[in-house]
C-alpha cells in the first residue's frame, strides 16, 4: 500500500473530458499556455487540458518553473541555461521572459546546487 501511495505521489492527476489524465512528473517536459487550455508537453506525447497554466502549476512540484506567460519548465529536464532561453534534453527551446528571467535564473541554480 505504501508504494502506491509513494507512485500516486509523483503522478499529476487531472480529470478531463470524461477521462483521468495521469502523468508522471518525470515525464513532463514543458507546460504551455493556448487560452484557456494548457497543453502538456511530455516524453511521449502532448496532452491538451481546459486549465489554466497556474492551475496545472500549483498541482506539480517547486521544480516547475514558470519562464515565460505562456510557458513552464521543468528544472530537471534543463540541457542549457542561458540568459533568455532554456534548451531541454530533447532539444527544444523554450523562451525565458525578460520579467521572469531573474527568478528564473535564481530557481535554476538553486536546482543544481542542491543536486548531487
Amino acid at each position: 500500500m505504501n508504494k502506491i501511495h509513494a507512485t500516486e505521489e509523483n503522478l499529476l492527476q487531472i480529470a478531463y473530458k470524461g477521462r483521468m489524465l495521469r502523468i508522471p512528473f518525470r515525464e513532463i517536459l514543458y507546460l504551455e499556455s493556448d487560452k484557456r487550455y494548457s497543453i502538456l508537453h511530455t516524453v511521449h506525447e502532448n496532452q491538451r487540458v481546459l486549465m489554466k497554466l497556474s492551475d496545472v502549476l500549483d498541482r506539480l512540484p517547486d521544480y516547475f518553473v514558470r519562464c515565460h506567460q505562456s510557458f513552464a519548465i521543468n528544472l530537471s529536464k534543463i540541457r542549457c541555461y542561458e540568459r533568455n532561453e532554456v534548451i531541454l534534453e530533447n532539444g527544444e527551446k523554450i523562451t525565458v521572459s525578460r520579467s521572469r528571467e531573474e527568478d528564473t535564473r535564481h530557481k535554476v541554480y538553486a536546482y543544481f546546487k542542491k543536486k548531487p
